[in-house]
């Protein structure tokens, strides 16, 4: 260990006041500060690297002194302190500056830049105000490790820190945190999970108005979650990446996860969910907006696996994967609903919703010019049980396979309502369906669709009723039907 990593501490001890550790969940993303007592921290990195070349600690208010640790690097800029002495203690070898057992101060205007080191939040109620914390590394987090503390971060910038949990940010429970009007660019996890953010279990984290770009880790690119809580509002994410799952974001071990009004555009993940990977959570996607996210494997956007929860209200466009161009359902229970899908494409199955083995219904959705290259331009769904209403299929194309809309093997569940315009395929231009049951057709609209077998439906060991329903302005589906067995029951309008 370096000589400067031996600690000592500033001490004073005072009466602070101001919200006390119960401050509810409700008000931990405050764009103003609400505590009397406030500190400036500065800390500039040797150019070399492996030290600290200037600090300052000043802190104001009728809530001086603070009780604050430092490293004895930082120590050795004590005539520039304000309001501090020093007492007998080490805070973590990783740590430059430790706030332990400190309630209600505000570090406003701070800067860190190019330490070797972290900041440790520890049985603290703090707000850090308009931070700068660029090039920093530490041995877990990159630039602040909070843990058992309730902690606002808002107008900050982290920027090309690197950490072995957490790049920028990690959240040890319990604690609550909420981030707002901040950036996060650029920081690495190279090894880890969570390229700017890792929460572990048990601790509760907001995200409010925020971006994040160009952060990497092995899973989650920018955020990464287990077993705890994540809410994410009116942010934006962008092209960050992760080597295996998550491009933005990993959330896992029964988290509850909420993402409502955000952007998601370029990210990369280099097997699951391009921007998002939930797994065995409880996640609630609604009002988002994805595009031009890629995953190597499944789910260019997203990927649930023993999931559940809805995707409400969103966009995919331009997404790609091998499966699943926009979103991958696997052993999910999830519905989608009022959700437009145009431009996503599949080199496999699945040119906008893979879904295998999984639960949920498709309801007042559209389908517009997506592709997949072996079967399910649209759609591909195995060993399924899920219905789609009052949905629009066009212009989608399902390759050398089946299903220019839909592709549906070992399914249960009917289309009602629906409108399939312009789909093509090898097989079933509109519709494969393959050893189905009880998958009923009604009151739907087929116009257009082309296939080599079966322009409207190819239908194998499937035997749907259809009723009400019209073949390119016909009750009569005559030929456009392709059946490999008994023959389907189609009774006119």
């Amino acid at each position: 260990m370096l000589p400067w990593r031996r600690n000592v501490i500033l001490c004073v001890l005072a009466c602070l006041v101001g919200l006390g550790t119960a401050q509810k969940q409700a008000n931990i993303s405050q764009t103003t500060t609400p505590y009397a007592t406030t500190c400036k921290f500065i800390a500039i990195g040797s150019p070399d690297g492996t030290g600290i070349a200037d600090g300052s600690i000043t802190c104001t208010g009728p809530g001086t002194p603070v009780q604050l640790s430092v490293s004895q690097d930082l120590q050795r800029f004590s005539a520039k302190f304000g309001g501090v002495t020093v007492s007998a203690a080490a805070p973590n070898s990783a740590a430059i500056l430790e706030i332990s057992d400190t309630l209600n101060v505000a570090f406003v205007d701070s800067q860190v830049i190019g330490v070797p080191g972290n900041i440790n939040i520890l049985n603290s109620t703090v707000q850090i105000l308009r931070a700068n914390f660029t090039a920093n590394s530490g041995g877990t987090a990159g630039a602040i490790f909070i843990d058992s503390s309730q902690v606002i971060i808002d107008s900050s910038y982290f920027a090309n820190n690197t950490g072995a949990a957490g790049a920028a940010v990690q959240v040890q429970g319990p604690s609550s945190v909420g981030i707002s009007n901040t950036k996060f660019l650029g920081n690495v996890n190279a090894n880890s999970q969570g390229g700017a953010v890792a929460v572990a279990p048990g601790a509760l984290v907001q995200v409010v108005s925020s971006e994040f770009t160009a952060n990497s880790a092995s899973r989650g690119g920018a955020i990464y979650t287990s077993a705890s809580s994540l809410s994410i509002v009116n942010s934006q994410f962008m092209q960050n990446s992760a080597r295996t799952t998550g491009g933005a974001a990993y959330t896992a071990d029964a988290s509850a996860v909420t993402m409502l009004n955000s952007t998601f555009t370029g990210n990369t993940a280099g097997a699951l969910g391009g921007a998002v990977a939930s797994d065995s959570t409880q996640s609630t996607i609604g009002g988002c907006i994805f595009s031009n996210n890629n995953a190597q494997s499944q789910g260019g956007a997203v990927y649930l696996s023993n999931t559940t929860g809805d995707v409400t209200t969103c966009t995919f466009s331009g997404n790609t994967a091998a499966n699943g161009g926009a979103l991958y359902q696997n052993l999910a229970q999830s519905n989608i609903i009022r959700t437009a899908f145009t431009g996503n494409s599949a080199s496999q199955k699945g040119g906008a919703l893979f879904g295998t083995t999984s639960t949920g219904n498709i309801m007042n959705s559209t389908f517009t010019s997506n592709k997949a290259a072996q079967s399910g331009g649209a759609v591909f769904q195995n060993d399924c049980a899920s219905s789609i209403s009052f949905s629009i299929f066009s212009n989608n194309d399902g390759g050398s396979g089946g299903g220019g809309g839909v592709y549906r093997n070992a399914c249960k569940g009917f289309a009602i309502n629906c409108s399939f315009i312009g789909n093509t395929s090898a097989q079933g231009g509109a519709m494969y369906q393959n050893n189905c049951i009880s998958n009923n057709i009604r009151a739907t609209v087929f116009d257009k669709n082309k296939a080599q077998q079966g322009s409207t439906l190819f239908l194998n060991n499937s035997v749907p009723v259809i009723n009400g329903s019209l073949f390119d302005g016909s009750s009569n589906a005559g030929s456009s039907i392709y059946q490999n067995s008994q023959d389907a029951t189609s009774t006119g309008s």
